[in-house]
């Protein structure tokens, strides 16, 4: 299995993010650690709060079980247990 593929298998909440190409200058370099996520959204927790990000039209950066990879947001933009079931 692709290695990116295999981050993705489990959930993301937990795992560390970074905005690295955004849809919406406001949200470049925001990072911080997934607390939440719905088929469209990503809360964030980050040093000055809780921020929600659109997934679709950004690009993060995630980390997970110390392996880092790039996701563009309309790759993940779904409910979390479907694309856990998809990828399996």
């Amino acid at each position: 299995m692709e290695k990116g593929k295999k981050l993705l298998r489990g959930e993301l909440i937990g795992s560390r993010i970074k905005v690295v190409q955004p849809g919406n200058s406001c949200y470049l370099g925001i990072s911080g650690i997934i607390i939440d996520e719905t088929k469209n959204m990503l809360t964030v927790r980050t040093e000055e709060g809780d921020k929600r990000l659109i997934k679709k039209g950004n690009t993060f950066k995630v980390t997970k079980d110390n392996k880092t990879i790039m996701i563009k947001g309309e790759d993940i933009a779904k409910r979390p247990e479907d694309r856990t079931k998809e990828i399996r």
